[in-house]
């Protein structure tokens, strides 16, 4: 094989992020076909980003790179891309508790063919974890519940709702709705035995398989039970060969989770962490950065493929499972209503936010009131409604000011859940926004509690209408 065919090879196993400019990538270097669309690479408007599509297909020809593949993270909720263009869906969580598994198959169906019409081929999601720990930093309202009967029903019927428009993923196998860590920032260790793991969270992933889900995106935790190698068991043949593929049979693509994040990249070299993902059988490699890290990871499978160390049947067929699995179907445009979509999107919004505490105490005239929030667009759309905003570093003192505690998913506290009860426990009046029911229960401080299944853009407005006794977002 010569080293330029090596390189288109290697290109159709690699994803990389779709590039604000086409100056961002060598395409010479790297002939990258399959790319992850993030909201900084669209236009200012639907049509401008349809053009985007468009225009990039034609650079990609022009470099021999044919039948490109636009991937997007679009589950709903905080997990969103095209809010700006259209409503999107809210979180699976709030989809679970407020629709039938048919309505969500018919929310999801439609939010296929916004997409489609944009130009994506493949989104993925759902997120099929099983959301098994209440606190857990990462995963909550993106996954369909704790149940895992449950999540395998919504779970299948979402899959073969959304296929019909463009390609799916389900993610993360085989399970990060039981961590407490975050694998963007480290390594969880998953203590679960392997019969708990199989019967629980593996089993919405054996219901995607079911509704024949053209993707499966492996997790980067580590299954003491299922693997012996201590790597992520997106780097792990026994998890992706022998669990995924021989164990439950899956013929699909199979993605690892980006190979940016630091569950990988303070475990194992750049280089090494591309040839051990396609040696545990992985077909697609994602990376959310055009980095250092993603060219010396390209370079190395490239210089594997020559050397005969990657084999090129094996390349091969990882590239056409891709293509077979992510590529866009003919959009099916029969049963496409807006009308239904909205109807579906505003009957799961509707009961996702309630106030569990101090609802008399509502709406509030804050001035000079402190926060302290893990949401920084909800930080942003709170500054102008509070006179004097003063935000809360770690360790600072509000001295007697109002406090707003939003603790919503991702669950990054630079304080401990001790000093914020303390703090709440000496502000003249506190407000706790959160995801999480459990600090709902435990923070007795508070005097207003608000809890919200939903973490979209629109739940956010709708949260500081409440608050503030403006008109909430919604019809």
């Amino acid at each position: 094989m010569t080293r330029d065919e090596a390189r288109h090879l290697a290109g159709r196993v690699f994803a990389a992020r779709f590039p604000r400019s086409w100056d961002q990538i060598d395409l010479e270097r790297f002939p990258v076909t399959n790319y992850i669309v993030f909201r900084d690479a669209l236009g200012p408007s639907l049509e401008a980003s349809r053009k985007r599509f468009a225009e990039a297909r034609t650079v990609l020809a022009d470099h021999h790179i044919l039948h490109p593949i636009f991937m997007m993270d679009e589950e709903g909720g905080r997990v969103t891309q095209t809010s700006e263009f259209f409503q999107s869906a809210p979180s699976p969580r709030a989809v679970a508790k407020f629709l039938t598994p048919e309505e969500a198959g018919t929310l999801y169906f439609h939010l296929g063919a916004y997409l489609a019409d944009l130009g994506i081929s493949a989104n993925l999601a759902p997120c099929t974890d099983v959301n098994t720990e209440a606190l857990n930093p990462i995963i909550g309202t993106r996954a369909f519940g704790t149940d895992p009967e449950l999540v395998s029903v919504f779970a299948g019927e979402t899959i073969a709702a959304m296929q019909r428009q463009v390609g799916c993923v389900a993610k993360h196998f085989p399970g990060h709705g039981m961590t407490r860590l975050d694998s963007h920032l480290a390594l969880p260790v998953v203590e679960e035995s392997r019969e708990r793991l199989e019967d629980i969270h593996m089993a919405p992933f054996k219901a995607a398989i079911r509704a024949r889900v053209g993707g499966i995106m492996v997790s980067h935790c580590l299954y003491p039970s299922l693997q012996t190698d201590g790597l992520p068991a997106s780097l792990s043949r026994a998890v992706v060969t022998g669990c995924l593929r021989a164990d439950l049979g899956f013929s699909g693509a199979v993605l690892t989770d980006s190979l940016d994040m630091r569950a990988v990249t303070e475990t194992v070299h750049p280089e090494q962490a591309a040839r051990l993902a396609i040696e545990a059988g992985c077909d697609l490699l994602l990376y959310t950065e055009i980095s250092e890290r993603f060219m010396a990871a390209f370079e190395t499978v490239v210089e594997m493929a020559v050397a005969g160390l990657a084999g090129e049947h094996q390349m091969r067929e990882a590239a056409a499972r891709i293509a077979g699995a992510l590529d866009a179907p003919k959009a099916d445009t029969d049963e496409f209503k807006p009308r239904v979509y909205l109807d579906l999107l505003y009957r799961a919004r509707a009961g996702a936010i309630r106030v569990t505490r101090g609802q008399a105490k509502l709406p509030m005239a804050l001035a000079d009131a402190a926060i302290v929030s893990t949401s920084p667009a909800a930080a942003e759309k709170l500054r102008p409604r509070i006179v004097g905003l003063a935000e809360i570093a770690a360790g600072a003192d509000p001295a007697g000011k109002p406090v707003i505690l939003w603790l919503a998913e991702p669950l990054f506290l630079t304080q401990s859940l001790d000093d914020l009860r303390r703090l709440a426990a000496r502000a003249p009046v506190s407000i706790l926004v959160t995801t999480y029911q459990q600090l709902a229960d435990e923070m007795q401080e508070v005097d207003v509690v608000v809890v919200s299944d939903d973490t979209s853009p629109y739940a956010e407005d709708s949260i500081i209408g409440l608050l503030f006794g403006s008109e909430p977002a919604g019809r």
